[in-house]
């Protein structure tokens, strides 16, 4: 698992879009072996803890609604990879892959 984590080190990206110069947007991206279970990935103080917003993105129930061009290319509730075979997922998709078996992107806005 080791070697996994060292292909995918920490990543820092930025947005600053011209049509508002004052806005700006930096995502820390860390990637972990423990399925997203570590309660402070970023080693934020006690104060900063408090303040943070968590906010478990779920593609499924979270795109319900949304109305797809092409839904056996972009709809999770369909889409099947023809390269690994993985999918579609199933509403409880998140109890059944949140394990410690993979590898899992955390993000600081």
């Amino acid at each position: 698992m080791l070697q996994q984590l060292l292909l995918f080190p920490p990543n820092n990206s930025g947005l600053l879009p011209q049509t508002q110069p004052r806005f700006s947007l930096e995502i820390e991206t860390y990637y972990t072996p423990d399925g997203g279970h570590r309660d402070n990935v970023f080693n934020l103080s006690e104060s900063e803890q408090r303040s943070r917003a968590v906010d478990v993105i779920d593609v499924v129930r979270d795109n319900r609604d949304a109305a797809y061009d092409d839904p056996e290319r972009e709809d999770p509730t369909v889409y099947v990879s023809e390269k690994t075979g993985r999918g579609p997922l199933e509403d409880d998709w998140i109890d059944e892959h949140w394990s410690g078996d993979i590898l899992y992107c955390t993000h600081v806005y």
